[in-house]
């Protein structure tokens, strides 16, 4: 099978605006990343900016889009659209394959926040509590999720010491980690 891609970029450049928003999912993971911290918002400003430029072209082209109440709803928003221009749901299912793709990408993403927000306390729990001056917490990785809802991990110190940890996730952004004694 050969592809084409003269087609592919025609088709792109076609229905540019539903592609944009297809991939909006990704486009909001990375600022995400990039922030270290969710903000939804920035999903709903992209899907707002990519939809209201589709319709106003749609509407140049003298075609009637989707209301665009359907911001709420963009894969409802990319079938409708498909459905009026007589078009397969290519750009509809590739929403929810990038959708699905964003979601399993961003559960790595939430575990690395977790495993960065141990690591001062570690510090702090090892210097304060335990009366280790000189030990400080470099690297923190998380090994398992038990069924207690416990992340066993393992915290990296900049003695060259690696010990065991566990951490609870809290209410809100709250983590709390505890330093088995054994160790």
């Amino acid at each position: 099978m050969e592809i084409d891609s003269q087609k592919i970029i025609q088709t792109f450049k076609k229905d540019k605006y539903a592609w944009l928003l297809v991939i909006t999912p990704i486009f909001g993971l990375l600022f995400e990343l990039i922030a270290g911290q969710d903000i939804i918002w920035i999903y709903l400003l992209l899907n707002i900016i990519f939809l209201t430029l589709d319709y106003k072209e749609l509407k140049a082209k003298e075609v009637e889009p989707p209301h665009v109440a359907w911001v709420a709803l963009i894969p409802v928003y990319l079938w409708k659209r498909a459905t009026i221009l007589n078009q397969e749901k290519h750009y509809f299912w590739g929403w929810i394959g990038v959708f699905v793709l964003s979601l399993l990408l961003s559960s790595g993403g939430g575990q690395r926040q977790i495993e960065e927000a141990a690591i001062p306390l570690v510090t702090q729990i090892l210097q304060n509590e335990l009366g280790t001056q000189a030990a400080t917490c470099v690297n923190v990785k998380i090994d398992d999720f038990n069924d207690f809802g416990l992340y066993d991990a393992l915290a990296v110190l900049d003695n060259g010491m690696v010990i065991s940890i566990t951490i609870t996730e809290g209410e809100g952004d709250m983590i709390y980690v505890n330093i088995p004694l054994d160790q």
